[in-house]
């Protein structure tokens, strides 16, 4: 989340909150925020203007959780609020969290377009009533209508959780040129070998460790033979 610059202070922990919706800065609804593919989520904050996502909700939504939405500190080392006061020091701050008493309140606050945002709310009501969200196909018995005496946005933005680099290789551990063509004697292994030239947009720690094992040994079996055959 931005606060100075790109001093990323908190992380919000969405998974907890079905009842919640994502818009990006015209408060146009951007993708299935329950269920979809995590390819589909990165894509809403690649796609959306100034690449930033807002989370949408209310009071009774934060009333009825009581693991809070906030983690204080970025990414996996973020520690639990505890009992939404540091969400509530955001809100005071009007930094990364805006609230207000109405739709075009909270939305001139978050600096979010007023009218587009509330034809969306508008709309998500209409589904949850009608029992079926056209736009998203999200189960909506598992959503909460956007209907409250206050209202909340929290300004998110992509930030990087780590890299998947590395220059690219062949088969066996040989670090290729611009012409993709092998590099005679040089090799790679371990984190440098990166899970992008493997595992495509995988990121699990596991398969991050099995690289460190199995490139090391490819790299390492086959930078012996070359010396041996070049000295």
């Amino acid at each position: 989340m931005p606060v100075d610059g790109f001093d990323v202070s908190c992380t919000a922990v969405v998974k907890d909150y079905p009842n919640v919706i994502w818009v990006n800065n015209q408060g146009e609804r951007i993708v299935k925020e329950f269920g979809a593919l995590d390819s589909e989520r990165k894509n809403a904050y690649a796609t959306a203007p100034e690449n930033l996502v807002y989370i949408l909700l209310t009071e009774e939504v934060k009333i009825g959780n009581e693991a809070p939405l906030l983690k204080v500190g970025g990414g996996f080392s973020g520690k639990p609020d505890e009992g939404w006061a540091y969400f509530d020091e955001m809100e005071a701050a009007s930094n990364c969290v805006f609230s207000g008493a109405t739709i075009a309140e909270v939305a001139e606050k978050a600096g979010v377009n007023a009218e587009g945002l509330q034809k969306t709310v508008e709309k998500v009501n209409g589904f949850i009533d009608a029992g079926a969200d056209a736009d998203f196909d999200r189960d909506t018995a598992t959503m909460m209508k956007l209907d409250s005496s206050k209202y909340y946005l929290v300004k998110t933005c992509p930030y990087v959780m780590l890299t998947k680099g590395g220059p690219l290789m062949s088969v066996d551990a040989e670090v290729l040129n611009a012409d993709n063509q092998p590099i005679p004697g040089l090799y790679q292994c371990g984190e440098l070998v990166g899970g992008g030239n493997i595992g495509g947009s995988a990121n699990i720690g596991g398969l991050a460790n099995t690289i460190c094992m199995v490139w090391g040994k490819i790299a390492g079996e086959n930078a012996a033979a070359f010396a041996q055959a070049n000295k």
